[in-house]
């Protein structure tokens, strides 16, 4: 049990390799503007409707910081989109490598800055399995993307 840990990073990179790959085919294949219209567009509609359901109450928490939420959508659409364009023009390898160091680049710098990150609650065995589920497919639900036309 102890290198179960270990193990799902380790399938979490390889998935994220293949997927890098895949996405480094398709944008060589199809408008870079257009997939990026549609993947933002999907996860607004996926995850609005997904709130609106489970939790409505949470759209007044979001109103309540609108410079919170613009930020966190600037930099993530920022982030994502130069990963996007990196994989049009840099080897998927390389796209990769850089994008997997600046999660924990990322934690480094905050701590050193001194921002106080949360302190992780306890996992259950479901939500490992659903890690394990996400890693397995990928982490991208965009499978059904032909590669070339």
């Amino acid at each position: 049990m102890a290198l179960f840990g270990p193990l799902l990073v380790l399938i979490f990179a390889l998935s994220q390799s293949v997927r890098d790959v895949y996405f480094g085919s398709v944008f060589q294949h199809f408008d870079f503007f257009l997939i990026i219209l549609l993947a933002f567009s999907w996860s607004t509609v996926i995850f609005a409707a997904v709130t609106l359901i489970r939790a409505p109450s949470d759209f007044a928490k979001l109103r309540a910081q609108p410079r919170s939420i613009v930020m966190a959508n600037v930099t993530t659409a920022l982030a994502w989109t130069s990963f996007f364009f990196a994989l049009t023009h840099v080897d998927p390898a390389i796209c990769n490598t850089i994008h997997s160091a600046m999660g924990p680049l990322t934690v480094v710098v905050l701590g050193a800055r001194g921002v106080a990150l949360a302190k992780p609650r306890s996992i259950g065995r479901v939500e490992y399995a659903g890690y394990a589920g996400i890693a397995a497919c990928g982490g991208s639900s965009s499978a059904a993307i032909p590669a070339s036309r």
